[in-house]
């Protein structure tokens, strides 16, 4: 059987997920329905990992070595995958980046950094803060007194690494989880805007702002955003 004659499908799969992402680059589609192809590619590439990735590892645990009609095995289509994905991850943020975030800005709809906040949005976003997120925000702890916490499938979170403010003789949290609360306010939060346009920032940006507020009595060392998607083996 000549393996050139064939298409790995987990590869086929990828390159028609790079073919959703064209419409995205594509300059003579609408800018909305870019950035809709934009989501799209995202979901996909979860579905993808959950599910055909998850076929893979589990061969690969299993130590089979049998290699399909394109002449790859579970382990080097799992390694050409990761290889694929990994492009096609960086081409979707470059998107994002240097084209549609530049053409939204242009339109008067602009995300706005931490850094980037008027007096009038700091305010508003400190309402909103103490008013929507804070109830609903317990951040649990990462020492030897408790195990780590379940992370929610495909739920964003936010590691802060911590140093206690004070010395104590017992153990001290150095590692804490934030659960982004995405299920109870959105995940691109509105600001006061001129008339005509519109300003957001992302709910994970103003959870970080509003840190020292939550871990009172540690200094915040650093923070990352993280998100698990689960394969289902």
């Amino acid at each position: 059987m000549n393996s050139e004659a064939f298409v790995n499908r987990e590869l086929s799969w990828l390159e028609f997920n790079r073919r959703v992402l064209e419409e995205a680059e594509d300059p003579t589609v609408p800018l909305l329905e870019r950035v809709k192809f934009l989501a799209i590619v995202s979901s996909n590439l979860d579905e993808f990992f959950m599910v055909r990735v998850a076929g893979l590892k589990r061969r690969v645990r299993e130590n089979d070595q049998t290699a399909g009609p394109d002449g790859l095995t579970a382990a080097q289509t799992r390694a050409a995958v990761a290889e694929r994905a990994g492009r096609l991850s960086d081409e979707q943020h470059r998107c994002f980046l240097d084209q549609l975030e530049p053409l939204l800005a242009a339109q008067g709809i602009r995300l706005v950094s931490p850094g980037e906040l008027t007096p009038e949005q700091e305010k508003s976003l400190d309402a909103y803060f103490h008013r929507t997120v804070m109830p609903v925000v317990t951040p649990p702890a990462i020492d030897p007194g408790h195990p780590f916490p379940h992370l929610g499938n495909r739920s964003l979170c936010l590691i802060a690494s911590l140093t206690p403010s004070t010395s104590s003789a017992l153990p001290q949290a150095a590692l804490s989880v934030v659960h982004i609360p995405t299920q109870v306010g959105p995940r691109f939060v509105p600001l006061p805007a001129p008339t005509g346009e519109y300003a957001f920032i992302l709910l994970k940006h103003v959870i970080r702002m509003y840190l020292p507020r939550i871990y009172q009595g540690y200094t915040i060392n650093s923070c990352h955003a993280i998100r698990v998607t689960p394969t289902r083996t």
